[in-house]
Formats: structure tokens, C-alpha cells, sequence
């Protein structure tokens, strides 16, 4: 048996609009998920979620996620 470190995160939140992404964070590591793309008052749900805000957050980005075709094609361009 494994005892919670005590700087272990209580609550772990995942925004994204990627439904599979948040199924999978969902699934896998237990977190609460939101699609901000399905979500009116996200920002106002989780301030009262979290009692004013979170602690600690992480942006983690690897590429942009919506292009329009002129971007993708450009990208593949590597113009």
C-alpha cells in the first residue's frame, strides 16, 4: 500500500474540447473534465467548483488544435 503524499493534488481538473482527450484523462488518471465548447459558464462553474479559483494550474499545449485548411496546408508547406 502507497500513502497520498501530503503535496498531492486533491482535485485534478482537465479543460479541453477534445472529447476524446477528456475521456481518456477521465479514464485514465480520474479527473474531473470539461468541454469548454459545451459549457456556457465555465469560467463562473468552476470558481464556485473550487470555492474562488485553483491553486495550482498547468497549460500544457503541444500544437495548436483547430486550423483552417489554409493553416494546415501551410504547415504542411512549412510555409
Amino acid at each position: 500500500m502507497i500513502a497520498a503524499s501530503p503535496k498531492a493534488a486533491k482535485r485534478v481538473i482537465a479543460i479541453d474540447h477534445v472529447d476524446y482527450r477528456l475521456e481518456h484523462a477521465r479514464k485514465t488518471n480520474h479527473v474531473e473534465v470539461f468541454n469548454f465548447k459545451k459549457q456556457d459558464n465555465l469560467l463562473q462553474e468552476l470558481a464556485e467548483l473550487t470555492g474562488g479559483g485553483a491553486d495550482v494550474v498547468m497549460d500544457a499545449v503541444g500544437l495548436d488544435s483547430e486550423k483552417t485548411l489554409v493553416e494546415k496546408v501551410e504547415t504542411l508547406l512549412k510555409l
